[in-house]
């Protein structure tokens, strides 16, 4: 099988929806199990609610099709509804229909309020079904791809803030180093009064000024000036200090 096959492949196994059925009846499983696979669902299969949280917690579902009356009770749907309470409490569940042949609109409420998405009676029509596993799927699909992007967009978030945090660091460490570089006082001169002034355009720049006493009656004064501001022209002049000196003779 060629490379580009294994690529189709697995589109379409990706693309295919994954669902879960739990039901403790084996004639409703085989029922569902060959409607749906005609249908282009992958199926899993289990009878109990034990192995329905198993296989939740081991695989990925786009959706599960849960009966909510077992063997310990097979009317009140207490049962599953237990297990509705476990499934909330799984970060990133699946869709959830529930179904059972003893609804009521208290059973159907309180199912809701765990999270079921949508509720099918027994016996089922199959176009019903059909149409509430499609939409639910659809909507769970829509849920995850914007709960990915949501996380994408706080990693970006969160690498920026990073990033900018290390630039302040950078900054504020060449500016330190910068202002170490800079006369801390000025060397005078009988009959002259000198004084300086700097101040960076941002919180660092590239330019740069030095009074140095070469002799008695000599001074230097040293003066780099590098077009532009910030960072770059601070790299350039710290390495290099590009000078223009005047020599003041007494």
């Amino acid at each position: 099988m060629t490379t580009a096959t294994l690529g189709i492949a697995r589109d379409r196994e990706e693309m295919q929806p994954r669902i879960l059925i739990a039901d403790d009846q084996q004639d409703v499983l085989d029922a569902l199990r060959l409607l749906l696979k005609g249908h282009g669902y992958s199926i899993e299969t289990v009878n109990s609610p034990a192995d329905l949280l198993a296989a939740v917690s081991r695989q990925k579902f786009d959706i599960l099709l849960i009966d909510l009356n077992y063997a310990r009770d097979t009317t009140s749907g207490r049962e599953g509804l237990d297990v509705l309470s476990r499934l909330k409490e799984i970060a990133d569940a699946p869709p959830v229909v529930a179904m059972t042949g003893w609804a009521t609109v208290g059973l159907a409420v309180e199912a809701m309020q765990f999270g079921v998405s949508d509720f099918v009676e027994k016996p089922w029509t199959n176009t019903r079904l059909l149409e509430i596993l499609s939409k639910q799927v659809g909507l769970g699909r829509e849920r995850r791809e914007s709960r990915r992007l949501a996380a994408e967009e706080a990693r970006a978030r969160e690498a920026a803030m990073l990033h900018l945090q290390e630039q302040e660091r950078e900054i504020s460490e060449a500016k330190a180093i910068q202002e170490k570089l800079l006369p801390r006082e000025i060397a005078q001169m009988p009959g002259y009064q000198i004084a300086s002034a700097w101040q960076s355009a941002r919180l660092v720049g590239g330019d740069y000024f030095d009074i140095l006493p070469l002799d008695e009656k000599t001074l230097g004064i040293c003066i780099a000036d590098v077009a532009g501001k910030g960072m770059p022209p601070c790299a350039v002049s710290l390495p290099l200090l590009s000078r223009q000196i005047c020599f003041v003779t007494g």
